[in-house]
């Protein structure tokens, strides 16, 4: 009876200490969030939809209607489609292009599902789907020539766009900017990564993400609490960004990935899987401008630089940031996207790039260019 009685108080103590711990560690991460979020804030105040600018729609070919806006004005465009779970509202402090490009109009896209475009009704979400948003877009607007860009999932739908059209568009799409994103699949670069990519895209777990696309209740409530929750913050906070975003920049993006429709969220995810353009990136035959994050853990400068080799006219710059490049280095990418979109869309591209060679070295802290491809 005593070995018993003692059994019991020492799965007691273990089980107590185990509680002041989680107790602890909670405690620790609010004061770690809490202080956080008390840092100087250039950005307090602002909503990334504050820069939005003409409202505009269109429907693709197979009926969903794509919304989109645009600010600046001329006969050329830049068009941009955001990544997993976002809207165009990602692309905040890109529109401020629109007042340093002459000419040259800056559309930002929501993708089918995401913001105030209409959803996917069989959930059927792609990367090819959202190619033809694209395609939508530049059908409705005519632009003379346009450049896509694309972050993340979305670079994935700028590559699939010039697979998918570019000789249609030979003509007029001048070039694609890729930021935190690749033309090899998602799990390249990352260690075990083939193995792990061959069993998320297994039948079973297909069959796992359409059964919670069909539980938006139940992941509602799930994602409620993630909304509130100190370590979903700090994750953000640590691993989508640089060394000091703002609390601002933070909130939005986490409001923007957590505020969606629970179907689009897990079939977004479906879509990214399924990417994989590593054959037909020696076609693509329009410049590219690669940007990478130095400490992007979904998608490294190695991948990047393996997709720099695969492509004739392609320039990769890597700025010390996360995989959120645009947001906490947005004057850095912005400088670097200005000046490729303006050499693109006018004359002398070529010439312009004729000091950038083959293996140049890498500066993290100014984001220059880090190399270039064959033929540049």
């Amino acid at each position: 009876m005593r070995a018993r009685r003692n059994g019991k108080d020492g799965r007691k103590r273990r089980r107590g200490i185990w509680l002041l711990l989680a107790a602890l560690l909670a405690a620790g991460l609010r004061l770690l969030a809490l202080l956080d979020r008390r840092r100087a804030d250039p950005d307090r105040g602002t909503s990334f939809a504050d820069s939005r600018g003409t409202e505009g729609r269109t429907r693709t070919r197979d009926g969903r209607e794509i919304r989109f806006d645009v600010r600046g004005s001329g006969d050329d465009a830049l068009i941009c489609a955001h990544g997993w779970c976002c809207n165009g509202d990602f692309f905040h402090y890109q529109r401020k292009l629109a007042e340093e490009l002459s000419g040259v109009r800056v559309v930002t896209v929501d993708l089918r599902g995401h913001g105030g475009s209409q959803p996917e009704p069989a959930r059927l979400y792609s990367v090819e789907k959202y190619a033809e948003d694209l395609r939508a877009v530049v059908e409705e607007l005519k632009p003379s020539r346009f450049v896509l860009m694309g972050h993340s999932m979305g670079g994935f739908a700028a590559f699939t766009f010039c697979r998918l059209f570019g000789s249609e568009y030979a003509e007029r799409l001048a070039g694609i900017v890729s930021l935190n994103s690749t033309g090899i699949h998602l799990f390249h670069g990352i260690p075990g990564g083939a193995g792990l990519r061959r069993t998320l895209r297994s039948p079973r777990f297909y069959r796992l993400l359409e059964r919670l696309a069909g539980r938006p209740r139940f992941l509602e409530a799930v994602l409620e609490r993630l909304r509130r929750s100190d370590l979903i913050y700090l994750l953000f906070r640590f691993i989508g960004f640089g060394a000091r975003p703002s609390p601002t920049m933070i909130g939005n993006i986490m409001a923007m990935t957590l505020g969606g429709p629970v179907p689009t969220m897990v079939m977004d995810a479906r879509a990214c899987l399924e990417y994989e353009a590593a054959d037909s990136l020696p076609r693509v035959d329009v410049p590219v401008l690669l940007v990478a994050g130095s400490k992007d853990y979904l998608v490294s400068p190695a991948t990047n630089r393996e997709t720099l080799s695969r492509l004739k006219h392609a320039e990769l710059a890597v700025f010390p940031s996360g995989h959120g490049c645009p947001l906490d280095r947005h004057e850095e990418v912005n400088r670097a996207v200005g000046r490729f979109v303006a050499a693109v869309l006018g004359r002398g591209w070529r010439e312009e790039r004729e000091d950038v060679k083959d293996g140049g070295e890498e500066d993290l802290e100014s984001g220059r260019v880090t190399g270039s491809s064959r033929g540049v």
